[in-house]
């Protein structure tokens, strides 16, 4: 074999090795909101989800264009945040009252910590398979569901499991210890 075949086949090996590489998603996150427990978070894939767990999720191109304008969370980066609502379930907000199935689950505020105006959207919607509700009671200043609404679920990267925790941090249930 010649020198110029095997440079050529040697140059398409690697073109084809470098389109098909993707960079691994990151296994270790920080957290340093209050929306869930600060500290480090194992991300794992999701699989079958319940009320209570964590996972990682990307904000819709316009959550995170909003956030991002606030200076809350950077470009690219996800949010970390309990499920609170599962397929079938219904949310719905009534003006600040957010409920699940009829339970009221937390309250909405009207404007942040600095006086600016939030999100706002109301009625009821029942969760479709490809739905989740994500939201932390526990945590009433967190930018979560109560805001933004619905998440889909291949917006959900990962689960995240909270290093050096024991329990499940009172997330269980809704939101509720």
């Amino acid at each position: 074999m010649s020198r110029r075949p095997f440079i050529a086949l040697a140059l398409g090996g690697v073109g084809c090795a470098l389109l098909a590489w993707r960079p691994a998603p990151p296994r270790l996150m920080w957290n340093t909101t209050s929306s869930v427990p600060i500290g480090a978070y194992w991300l794992r894939p999701p699989g079958a989800l319940r009320v209570g767990d964590i996972v990682a999720v990307d904000p819709p191109p316009p959550v995170a264009r909003w956030l991002a304008t606030r200076g809350l969370l950077p470009a690219g980066v996800p949010l970390l945040k309990p499920v609170a609502g599962l397929p079938g379930q219904v949310v719905c907000r009534t003006r600040d009252l957010v409920t699940i199935d009829g339970q009221p689950i937390g309250q909405a505020r009207q404007r942040d910590r600095l006086g600016r105006p939030l999100p706002r959207w109301s009625g009821c919607h029942r969760l479709a398979q490809d739905e989740l509700f994500l939201m932390n009671a526990q945590a009433p200043a967190s930018f979560d569901g109560r805001y933004f609404g619905v998440t889909r679920r291949a917006d959900v990267l990962a689960r995240a499991e909270r290093l050096g925790a024991s329990g499940d941090d009172g997330l269980r249930a809704g939101g509720r210890p």
